[in-house]
């Protein structure tokens, strides 16, 4: 999901339907299939209302927001699923990288192909610029990697993570990328000197590991991705421990700011309110095998304190986003099979889809 830059809709896909939806009135405003396509990478161009998409096809396709159109498409831009999408700074140029290891660089104007900026052996899972583009972390399925940047060529490539046979993701702020695997918890590194700064889990517990929460987003252009949560003044990251509990880390200092949570419910998603005051979470408990009821808690920063909370009653339901919009004044919760909750942040107002049950309750 991606939000448009005036913080008025946003824009969420699921299988090969790609939609709008206003976020004030809470409605859907526009909707366009994207026929023997599925969605698989999305990325919004901040200078404008437009925004790019990748399929699990190989494919590419610019969109126009308003009205809601396809402006061009590229037919086999990968061999694979195209798994990560960036406009550069200037939006001139996207940048596209796939299962077939390739990162690609196009005009936005005309989807020329400019030239094949790298090529890996591997599945790329992951793209992230930092300092301005003079680096472009490069995640792939067991690797790391960093590669120095000079007009949009590489110079210079540095591996600073290894994990083989484990799944890895990666977030970028403060000139900084925070690596999470299964095998190896959290770990923080500076980019320019790929000098490893803090493994936060044997800093915090030695005998646990920071394990996979669904999603988070970038600082930037809000694109959502798994596992952790980057504060909008990229000071800040938030991840979980053992799936009980939620830490904050200071990116700047590289310390552990606080732990949330009691450890009674097993945490799904995490997400920091813009200023930093909120966290909120994600969990639930198996009433028996079959059924789970999603929770939505909110946490004060400062004093780690739940504030309140509500609890959704539906049967197979599963929270797969939490997303709290530029302005802070709303949550957004994505449920599986693509039901979409908005919850009044202010007035703790939650506006329901049909066919949802919510019960809320104050802490």
């Amino acid at each position: 999901m991606v939000i448009s830059p005036d913080d008025s809709s946003y824009i969420v896909a699921f299988e090969d339907t790609i939609a709008i939806n206003k976020i004030k009135k809470y409605e859907l405003e526009q909707k366009v299939v994207w026929e023997n396509n599925i969605v698989s990478s999305l990325a919004y161009n901040r200078r404008s209302y437009y925004f790019v998409v990748g399929s699990q096809e190989g494919n590419i396709g610019l969109y126009i927001q308003r009205p809601l159109k396809q402006m061009w498409s590229i037919e086999n831009a990968h061999n694979g699923a195209v798994n990560a999408l960036l406009f550069t700074s200037d939006t001139q140029k996207v940048i596209s990288a796939g299962a077939d290891g390739k990162i690609m660089v196009w005009d936005f104007h005309t989807s020329t192909l400019l030239y094949e900026l790298y090529q890996s052996e591997k599945n790329i899972k992951g793209l992230e610029f930092s300092d301005e583009e003079k680096i472009l972390v490069v995640t792939l399925e067991s690797e790391v990697l960093v590669l120095t940047m000079k007009n949009l060529e590489v110079s210079d490539i540095n591996k600073i993570f290894n994990s083989r046979k484990d799944s890895i993701f990666t977030t970028v702020a403060q000139n900084k990328v925070a690596i999470h695997s299964k095998n190896k918890g959290l770990q923080l590194y500076e980019l320019n000197s790929t000098k490893l700064l803090k493994n936060f889990t044997k800093f915090v517990y030695s005998n646990n590991t920071l394990d996979h929460v669904r999603l988070g987003c970038t600082q930037g252009d809000y694109v959502v991705k798994p596992p952790l949560d980057i504060s909008l003044d990229s000071r800040y990251l938030v991840s979980t421990i053992s799936y009980q509990r939620i830490a904050l880390w200071d990116m700047r200092e590289v310390e552990l700011v606080g732990l949330f949570g009691d450890g009674e419910r097993t945490i799904s998603c995490v997400t920091l309110a813009p200023d930093n005051q909120y966290i909120f979470a994600a969990t639930f408990n198996y009433e028996d095998e079959h059924m789970m009821f999603p929770t939505i808690e909110m946490y004060d920063v400062e004093s780690s304190f739940l504030v309140y909370s509500f609890e959704i009653e539906k049967e197979y339901a599963s929270v797969v986003l939490l997303r709290v919009t530029p302005n802070g004044r709303y949550l957004i919760v994505v449920l599986s099979g693509g039901t979409l909750l908005k919850w009044d942040i202010e007035t703790l107002e939650l506006i329901e889809n049909r066919g949802i049950s919510c019960h809320e309750y104050d802490i």
